[in-house]
């Protein structure tokens, strides 16, 4: 996928500058310091967010360059990965979502998405996207009160520029291409998925399809978006693949796959060729009619549903169990496993991404980062006050040029 640019849109890229290091004299725990002032900071950065704090991490060495609390100061708690700009970290506390600029640490603004909320409540926040005008997210704190909807927040103020309130339900994650969102989500009232578009400069809905039970996060390359569905209430091995246009939602092919699962990852364009972590496989078909190129075998049904990531040849893809996690690279063009390296943390753990010619990923309250080639550990970092428990504290990844580059439970490339 083409990474969007700080100057025009901020979303998901991925840019390898730095050649392989020597594994062991890289290896180390990292511990907290200060030694680098964040009024200056340089890319690639990692910025990890729990509750009412954001940790700044380097991603070359893995040292903390800084950490931000925020007790006593907003209600409720961290509700999705934090926004990342040349000048700004957007995070999301409760009902409130503020700018805190990255020199002094100061809030630029904080928008109330919901009047009259107060205390340490729920506020639900879906995973967002950003361009060089909004941030664009799905907020819920009262479906039947109608506080819910799909934001647009004016960037340089905050300003809530429009909500789309056309779905009573529970939306997922955004994706975000040529001024329009796809959209995936749970409606409550028909028991049905769908998937819908808006616009992003006015928040009108462009189109919308409901036709299945379940809908997992979409991928968008070029003018067409891919994702998963189950289709067959009755049948739950019986689930399928779609390929649509991002203009009007038409179809240009579908197929069945197989899936024990309800959810599953959002699949990963490179090339002609396109990963789907299914659960109990990872898949790879061709993008132009769905056909099966390979299918990498999971050794038991996997926990997790984190979307695949391409880079170099290789696919990389965590593959957890009850009792043990893996993180593992495959040839991307055959399907063969070169590597797998043994994870500590069995149940909270996102990513892969990759960026700096390193493998990241966020293991339970740590950030681990492992050498392409070899899968060698690099560095793993603790990160303070985390909370393990919340997959939607899952770290943000800014590159070498700025592009973040997100790792999510389900998946956001």
């Amino acid at each position: 996928m083409k990474p969007f640019k700080l100057s025009s849109f901020i979303l998901f890229g991925l840019v390898s500058l730095f050649s392989c290091r020597k594994d062991e004299a890289a290896k180390k725990i990292t511990t907290y310091n200060k030694s680098e002032s964040v009024s200056s900071l340089n890319f690639p950065l990692i910025v990890a967010s729990s509750d009412k704090s954001t940790n700044i991490i380097n991603a070359i060495n893995g040292n903390v360059i800084n950490y931000y609390s925020f007790l006593g100061d907003l209600n409720g708690n961290q509700s999705q990965s934090p926004l990342f700009t040349d000048t700004l970290i957007i995070n999301f506390f409760g009902n409130s979502v503020f700018a805190m600029r990255i020199k002094d640490s100061t809030i630029k603004w904080k928008t109330i998405l919901n009047a009259g909320f107060s205390g340490n409540g729920y506020q639900y926040t879906s995973y967002s996207c950003i361009n060089n005008k909004l941030v664009m997210f799905y907020s819920e704190l009262n479906l039947f009160r109608h506080q819910y909807g799909v934001y647009g927040l004016n960037l340089s103020n905050g300003k809530i520029e429009w909500v789309n309130k056309d779905f009573i339900g529970s939306v997922s994650i955004p994706a975000y291409a040529n001024n329009t969102l796809v959209i995936n989500g749970y409606e409550f009232i028909s028991l049905l998925g769908y998937m819908y578009a808006i616009d992003a400069t006015t928040g009108k809905t462009k189109w919308k399809i409901i036709d299945s039970s379940r809908v997992a996060p979409a991928c968008i390359d070029g003018n067409k978006f891919y994702y998963a569905a189950r289709t067959d209430n009755l049948n739950g091995s019986l689930d399928t693949l779609f390929s649509r246009n991002v203009a009007d939602g038409s179809l240009n092919w579908k197929r069945t796959i197989p899936s024990i699962y309800v959810n599953h990852s959002t699949p990963l364009v490179s090339g002609n060729y396109l990963y789907i972590n299914l659960g109990n496989e990872l898949l790879c078909a061709d993008k132009n009619t769905g056909a099966t190129i390979w299918e990498f075998k999971m050794s038991e049904p996997n926990y997790t549903f984190s979307a695949p990531y391409f880079y170099d040849d290789k696919v990389f893809i965590n593959e957890i169990y009850s009792a043990t996690s893996y993180l593992i690279s495959i040839n991307a063009i055959n399907g063969k496993k070169i590597w797998a390296r043994k994870l500590p943390t069995t149940t909270f753990t996102d990513g892969p991404v990759v960026m700096n010619n390193t493998v990241y990923l966020r293991d339970g309250s740590n950030i681990d980062a492992f050498d392409p080639v070899s899968g060698a550990l690099i560095f793993k970092t603790p990160t303070k006050y985390y909370q393990t428990a919340n997959p939607a504290y899952s770290p943000t990844f800014v590159d070498a040029n700025g592009n973040m580059v997100y790792s999510t439970e389900s998946g956001m490339h």
